[in-house]
């Protein structure tokens, strides 16, 4: 039997004793790529514990990072089918010709469904996912259709493929708080090393707790995942009382993490604001604002007391600022969504958490807050409030809040 020439393989459609015929893999590529832009992606907070566990068990690696990589994983394979799906479509077309034309229409419909799904066009990290996936399904597609089971093989991968897809896809991030924000807390911790000293490490820290939530929220509910990334930033550098209200039990070697962290990030070049911010924006996850005001307040009094540092407009303006992100990040989905895509997409420095405030009035003792500002109700304590507003009203993360 003489043997074809390559330029004649090249040429060569699938061969016609296939059942799969392009329409049948075409309504079956169509299906796919709807539940692409409609199905929630696997989250790292839903990933399967199964998985999970033979991940960390095989690599040694830990559970965040295990968490990632499962979530990672069963989004690379949705998207490898989809490149198969797109070359086995094109089952028709010459080799010379398919090719070229898968390559380029399945990272495109990667793109499109990651679009649609997300509401947003995807940033280059969840980019670098799903490009290359598709890409190698669609050279995978390639050689199959060739192949003698060719039916067989795709029929298997199809239903592996789905079934793993719809194991690791929840529709709402974890209803268990505890867990939830005990996992963000793990991810922030794990990725230490990244978090900067002074003022860049508080953009870091709050860079790495929201590109969390940003990716636990496909599809989700963004408000919950901002609310769980919230306490674990209120846990990891404001108190310890926050994971007490929470109920998220400090694990060993977590305290001296966090102390690492507090010495070593600022806000506004101190050592103490993003304590004051973080505790702030917790309680209003925990309560709502006008218990973080008034806890606020009520540690200022406390200070303007003999023996403590003096009130402190300084750190009223840290604890405002923290409020209005927590009202901007969780106010509602809309809002949550686009706190979460400034951070995520457009990048933030630390002063775009916090205005300009080291220049207010601090150390004020009890009597001269009475005698020279009037208390809480006097009218140069009101102004300063005033300018405090003011002040945050000009800040982009913070326009959300209302």
């Amino acid at each position: 039997m003489q043997t074809r020439s390559i330029d004649q393989q090249l040429h060569a459609p699938c061969s016609p004793r296939s059942w799969l015929l392009p329409s049948t893999v075409g309504i079956c590529l169509v299906v796919w790529v709807l539940v692409l832009c409609f199905v929630p992606d696997p989250r790292p907070l839903s990933a399967p514990e199964l998985l999970v566990k033979t991940i960390k068990s095989v690599s040694g690696t830990s559970e965040p990072i295990s968490r990632a990589i499962a979530s990672l994983s069963l989004r690379a394979v949705a998207f490898a089918l989809l490149g198969i799906l797109t070359s086995m479509a094109l089952c028709r077309v010459s080799r010379r010709f398919a090719l070229p034309l898968a390559l380029i229409l399945a990272p495109a419909l990667a793109v499109l469904s990651q679009w649609i799904n997300f509401g947003y066009f995807p940033i280059a990290t969840q980019l670098k996912v799903s490009i290359p996936s598709a890409i190698i399904g669609a050279l995978i597609g390639i050689a199959l259709r060739r192949g003698r089971f060719a039916p067989v093989m795709l029929g298997a991968i199809v239903g592996v493929v789905a079934g793993l897809f719809v194991w690791g896809t929840s529709t709402n991030v974890s209803e268990d708080t505890d867990f939830a924000s005990r996992q963000a807390v793990n991810h922030v911790l794990a990725h230490a090393e990244d978090i900067r000293s002074g003022n860049e490490g508080f953009a870091d820290a709050v860079h790495l707790a929201f590109s969390f939530a940003e990716d636990n929220s496909h599809n989700g509910d963004p408000v919950q995942a901002n609310k769980v990334a919230v306490l674990a930033l209120g846990i990891i550098f404001g108190d310890d009382n926050i994971a007490k209200i929470t109920q998220s039990e400090i694990e060993p070697g977590w305290r001296a993490q966090f102390e690492t962290l507090r010495q070593r990030v600022t806000l506004r070049n101190r050592s103490d604001s993003p304590r004051h911010f973080w505790v702030s924006a917790a309680l209003v996850v925990i309560t709502d604002e006008a218990r973080a005001t008034t806890v606020g307040l009520g540690k200022e009094f406390l200070d303007a007391n003999p023996g403590g540092s003096g009130f402190s407009f300084v750190d009223l303006g840290a604890n405002r600022a923290g409020i209005l992100f927590a009202l901007a990040a969780t106010r509602d989905a809309k809002s949550a969504s686009e706190t979460q895509l400034l951070i995520v997409r457009e990048g933030l420095n630390a002063d775009d958490y916090c205005p300009k405030i080291e220049d207010l009035p601090e150390g004020i003792t009890k009597d001269q807050f009475q005698s020279v500002y009037g208390g809480i109700g006097g009218a140069i304590t009101r102004q300063l409030r005033s300018e405090i507003d003011r002040r945050m009203s000009t800040m982009a993360v913070l326009r959300f809040s209302r």
